[in-house]
């Protein structure tokens, strides 16, 4: 079954604590529908003044946000029960001051679940913090869709955790896939988490390639430039941590 959520808001000046949010309710589903306020509601809720992007250019933010299934103008709040019954909406996600409030619309007549977003704790470079550390999944790729066979997925798995041991952090969950890796990792936000990654993709290539030289003739490089850093937030590690292992199934 295909779990639908859906939630709302503004997005007028759209920052690092919207991403935050909808990442968080994504994690929580597999397609998040978001309804964009309309110019009209967000002068009716936020007054007159409050307003400084235009419904059309908000509404495209954030439909082009790629963990974003669809986006929609919201004109009033009571439309989210008619959206969340004709999509078929199974989580309705509201930020915390909305707990313990009862006939939140989306799920009085819908059978949709309301689901509170905790607030993060604070917001820095690098989002959530935990007890001094940051959780992040990321994901990096590979030039090309094969080579990691005969043994150096295995390898992989051992040098990424000895890096990360030596940095003091630690990987919480990892998966290689035929064209990319997913990693979960704990640091301490005060070594940096992309001082990490280049700890982990330097070595990584240097060994593997030491150590499985054919690699070298398959491989033009290790690894690509570019990688993915995104923070957990608000959601249950293990809703994460599911995610990364469930991708060798996909």
């Amino acid at each position: 079954m295909t779990v639908r959520g859906l939630t709302s808001g503004c997005f007028d000046l759209c920052h690092v604590g919207h991403i935050l949010y909808l990442q968080r309710c994504k994690l929580l589903c597999d397609e998040l529908i978001v309804g964009v306020d309309s110019d009209e509601l967000v002068r009716k809720t936020k007054g007159p003044r409050r307003l400084i992007i235009s419904e059309n250019e908000r509404l495209d933010l954030v439909r082009n946000l790629g963990f974003v299934a669809e986006a929609f103008l919201l004109n009033a709040p009571e439309d989210l029960e008619t959206v969340a019954k004709e999509l078929g909406i199974h989580k309705v996600f509201k930020h915390q001051k909305f707990q313990g409030m009862k006939n939140v619309y989306g799920t009085l007549n819908t059978g949709a679940k309301l689901v509170i977003i905790p607030d993060t704790e604070r917001l820095n470079d690098l989002g959530f913090s935990k007890n001094g550390k940051t959780c992040d999944p990321f994901d990096w790729q590979r030039p090309q869709a094969h080579g990691f066979s005969h043994g150096v997925d295995g390898r992989l798995n051992e040098v990424l955790r000895e890096v990360a041991a030596e940095a003091q952090a630690e990987i919480l969950e990892i998966e290689v896939m035929p064209d990319h890796v997913h990693l979960l990792v704990e640091v301490d936000p005060q070594f940096g988490i992309y001082r990490l990654i280049k700890l982990l993709k330097g070595r990584s290539s240097r060994l593997l390639r030491q150590e499985f030289p054919w690699l070298k003739k398959r491989l033009p490089s290790l690894w690509i430039n570019s990688y993915f850093v995104s923070t957990v937030g608000g959601a249950p590690l293990a809703v994460v941590k599911h995610y990364i292992e469930s991708q060798k199934h996909v």
